[in-house]
């Protein structure tokens, strides 16, 4: 059988043979790599990866994608991080310098939102290190990030104030599972960390919330919105996957008192599906308009929705 272990020896190996043959300094990059894959073995014990599920990994001709998106968040990056081993270890086998193989190991991440970059390390395709934003062409803080999650006190920029207009930053804490909010050292808000999308309006952040429970770490059963403490009993359901089902009922992305604007439809397997209603209330009269979902080549939701949207 296949383990992570002899996953682990292999790789070094490799590296250790492009030390001698290619008179390569790789004794600093060696050692980090070994912190990493300690780091790697306590969380594949806590979390139980098969040894068999491995071993299939290693099969060229198994696809296992369909399994894996139903993972739990820590066995799907140990097998995300075992894929990308396993695929560098071909290409580094060919470098034959340094930094080709830091590349190959250790590549920068770049994430476009229109005019805001941000930009940071990576280990094996996962984001890890101290990462910034660059906006409009200027470098500003940002946060760090930790096996693919945002940890410790975040800077996030382009939050719309009050009156929807002017746009503020704001700081982010995040710890043990716990987001807070944070501006001039008030705490606006405290949630759990959970699929949790960052909200980008002050007013969202004051008085958005959810009513709902939580199963072995996933949200489970009804969850129903509140706005300004009052539940507007409007939602949805998830399924002891953790995953959307069924009707739902959410919130434009910039909700507020003067934008009370919904998306009401059907998901599938967490995913939107089929047609989507868009209503709002315009001088008394409900207005409905429809979104359309479709797949994406990639799996990836694509919406076809009206202008201004």
């Amino acid at each position: 059988m296949y383990s992570l272990r002899e996953i682990e020896n292999e790789f070094f190996e490799i590296l250790e043979n492009k030390k001698k043959v290619n008179n390569l300094e790789l004794d600093d990059l060696i050692i980090q790599l070994r912190m990493f894959f300690q780091f790697l073995d306590i969380k594949q014990r806590k979390h139980n990866i098969p040894i068999n599920f491995i071993q299939q990994l290693v099969d060229p001709e198994k696809n296992l994608n369909q399994i894996i998106n139903t993972l739990p968040y820590w066995q799907k990056v140990i097998i995300q991080i075992i894929k990308q081993i396993l695929l560098k270890e071909q290409f580094i086998l060919k470098a034959t310098n340094k930094e080709e193989i830091e590349n190959l190991i250790f590549p920068t991440h770049e994430e476009y939102n229109n005019s805001r970059i941000l930009i940071g390390p990576t280990i094996f395709g996962l984001k890890n290190g101290n990462f910034l934003y660059i906006i409009d062409g200027v470098e500003k803080q940002g946060g760090e990030m930790r096996m693919g999650k945002k940890i410790g006190l975040w800077k996030e920029y382009g939050i719309l104030g009050e009156d929807f207009i002017n746009q503020i930053s704001l700081k982010i804490q995040y710890d043990q599972g716990i987001i807070s909010y944070i501006k001039d050292g008030e705490i606006l808000k405290q949630c759990n960390q959970i699929n949790h999308v960052l909200l980008r309006n002050i007013q969202q952040i004051k008085y958005f919330g959810w009513h709902g429970n939580y199963n072995n770490g996933k949200k489970s059963g009804k969850f129903q919105i509140i706005w300004k403490g009052q539940n507007l009993n409007i939602g949805g359901e998830y399924n002891d996957k953790g995953e959307k089902f069924g009707s739902w009922t959410e919130l434009f992305e910039n909700y507020g008192d003067k934008s009370q604007v919904y998306y009401i439809g059907q998901y599938q397997d967490g995913k939107k599906c089929g047609s989507w209603t868009l209503q709002y209330d315009e001088n008394l009269k409900t207005v409905t308009l429809y979104v359309q979902y479709s797949k994406r080549p990639q799996g990836k939701d694509n919406e076809k929705r009206l202008k201004g949207w």
